[in-house]
């Protein structure tokens, strides 16, 4: 019997934040990189550059997979994955998924007022004091899914292969790391 997931999640005014710039680490550089996902719903990214961005490839054997469209306002099926966007991915069993790509090292996406979900980079980044322009348009905090507790958690770093949702007060740009 397969299982249902049901996504419930509390957020006023999510708005999906868009790419601008990606910098990558080197242009033959590839790392393989680790993500896991426990039974359950995961809030996720992935920070690499890789050959195939296609949801079965990245995520195999996963239930289903969303990101947010800012323009309909409704969680949607992705077709690729992008580094600076964070996933919801649920999934029935503990997992690891092992990619191998090019990092990307920096990125700077367009935000809007209210709830952002954003990905990471492929090396802990500071968020205590957020690089956006104009200044002072992000908190300095962003909000950390926690399988664990299946509840959000406060945090000032942004850790590889994770997603977050973070609050601007208007509409801005910002840069990780």
């Amino acid at each position: 019997m397969k299982k249902k997931f049901t996504l419930v999640i509390l957020v006023v005014m999510v708005s999906l934040c868009l790419v601008s710039t990606v910098a990558l680490a080197g242009s033959s550089h590839t790392i393989n990189m680790t993500i896991p996902l426990r039974a359950g719903w995961n809030l996720v990214s992935v920070p690499l550059v890789l050959n195939d961005s296609s949801v079965n490839f990245v995520f195999p054997g996963t239930e289903v997979v969303y990101t947010w469209d800012a323009t309909s306002k409704a969680y949607i099926v992705p077709s690729i994955i992008e580094p600076n966007k964070g996933y919801w991915v649920a999934i029935l069993q503990d997992a690891d998924i092992i990619l191998t790509g090019i990092p990307v090292t920096r990125w700077t996406a367009n935000l809007k007022a209210g709830s952002n979900m954003i990905g990471s980079v492929s090396s802990v980044a500071d968020f205590s004091r957020p690089n956006d322009k104009p200044n002072w348009s992000i908190e300095p905090y962003a909000y950390l899914w926690d399988t664990s507790s299946q509840s959000y958690i406060t945090v000032t770093t942004i850790e590889p292969g994770k997603g977050y949702w973070v609050k601007a007060t208007q509409d801005c740009k910002l840069t990780i790391p």
